[in-house]
């Protein structure tokens, strides 16, 4: 049933990104229309099916079964800023739902990113500005704290800072003036580019033969359990074009059935293992099931199949709800992890007389979509395989490898050739 409902609104909640709520007088009337589900609120249920919690004990009279002899009765007396008998539990609900609609608002790793960011702009505001007030930040303030931020963040990052500063304006309801109209700023950045030099060089793809070289490493224990559930996580991430979050969990006590991988998740199946992931960066809201495949290499070195089955071992008693790769601790059996994860691959390559540093966890990712690249895979199913929502997976194709910088030269050759 659709109901348009008048009501006035005396607070309205803002929710800043530190979980605090600013309160502001709001002075006129609000119209609400109400879409929901009478037969379920009158039974003190959602309007949204349970999604977002229990509502009130006792709905008012009019949110329940309206009448307009009895809405126009109750409305008498809102210029004074009168409440309907029973109104303030249900606008405490439902400032609760306005506050976790907020939090939402951001994922969970970019609402920390800003938070720490915030955080270190207003540590730095307060002691450079001695006390004055300094909201909303001017020109000069954000250049010098641009200036301070580039010791430590090159200067293709500070973006992410600046966005912070503007969501924490944004958030306390205070002015702010759009990056684009301040030049100043903008000039800065420019400049700190050119002062601090070309941008760093990205990390180098993992290949087969780097994979090859540390199984066959009589340095590397791969009969570790550790190392078994890592080898695993390493064949699956190439042969997939994954990122690692997509097998790993930040921290040990992170994990999340909805967010990470289960090991209901993980289908070994004949000739290949099915590994289907239901949230990812470019899938935060869980809109598409995301299903990849590993096909089997028997008798090969790197066979994803067997090293699964392998992992997998190491925690046979797991439930389908359970992460989907766990690796011993001194606690018993924990979710891999992105330091596990990383350090391992760092071992290995150490092992093998291979700089780490030129390597980071997402070069399987890159070095799966570099090998693809060179076999001649069409782009697209690149991109598919990969879950990748925009052309940026062409950043992760390494172009300089030795049959990509020789197949154009040689095209040309074949081409001239047939002309006699």
């Amino acid at each position: 049933m659709l109901a348009a409902i008048a009501v006035p609104f005396l607070y309205i909640g803002i929710l800043t990104r530190s979980g605090n709520v600013v309160w502001a007088r709001q002075e006129a009337r609000v119209m609400l229309t109400v879409v929901c589900d009478w037969a379920a609120i009158s039974r003190g249920a959602s309007a949204h099916g349970g999604k977002y919690g229990v509502g009130p004990a006792k709905w008012p009279k009019f949110m329940v079964k309206p009448t307009s002899k009895w809405l126009n009765k109750q409305c008498v007396g809102f210029g004074s800023y009168g409440r309907v008998d029973g109104a303030d539990e249900v606008i405490r609900w439902l400032d609760k739902g306005v506050e976790r609609a907020l939090k939402a608002t951001l994922a969970e790793r970019t609402a920390t990113t800003y938070n720490s960011a915030s955080n270190q702009f207003l540590y730095f505001a307060l002691w450079i500005s001695k006390g004055d007030v300094f909201l909303p930040a001017d020109d000069r303030l954000l250049c010098r704290y641009l200036v301070w931020q580039a010791r430590t963040v090159a200067p293709e990052n500070l973006s992410t800072y600046l966005s912070a500063v503007r969501n924490l304006h944004l958030s306390l309801g205070i002015p702010w003036v759009d990056l684009r109209d301040r030049y100043m700023v903008g000039w800065l950045v420019k400049g700190l580019r050119r002062l601090q030099g070309p941008k760093l060089r990205k990390k180098l793809p993992i290949t087969p033969e780097l994979l090859v070289c540390m199984r066959k490493c009589p340095r590397i224990n791969w009969e570790d359990p550790r190392m078994v559930v890592v080898w695993a996580v390493f064949l699956l991430a190439f042969f997939t074009i994954s990122r690692k979050d997509n097998f790993t969990v930040e921290k040990v006590d992170a994990f999340n059935t909805r967010r990470h991988l289960t090991r209901g998740d993980v289908k070994v199946l004949v000739s290949s293992v099915q590994c289907t992931f239901r949230r990812s960066k470019v899938n935060q809201l869980g809109e598409r099931v995301h299903k990849v495949l590993a096909m089997a290499s028997p008798g090969a070195v790197l066979d994803p199949r067997v090293a699964t089955v392998r992992a997998l071992g190491v925690s046979p008693h797991a439930r389908a709800t359970d992460p989907a790769f766990m690796v011993p601790s001194a606690k018993g059996l924990v979710p891999l992890t992105h330091y596990v994860f990383v350090a391992s691959l760092k071992y290995c390559l150490r092992a093998i007389g291979v700089d780490p540093d030129l390597y980071s966890g997402h070069s399987f990712r890159r070095g799966g979509a570099t090998f693809a690249h060179r076999m001649g895979m069409d782009p697209m199913l690149i991109k598919r395989l990969g879950d990748w929502a925009s052309e940026a997976y062409q950043g992760y194709i390494d172009p300089h490898t030795p049959e990509g910088l020789v197949s154009l030269p040689v095209a040309m050759a074949r081409a001239c050739a047939a002309l006699g």
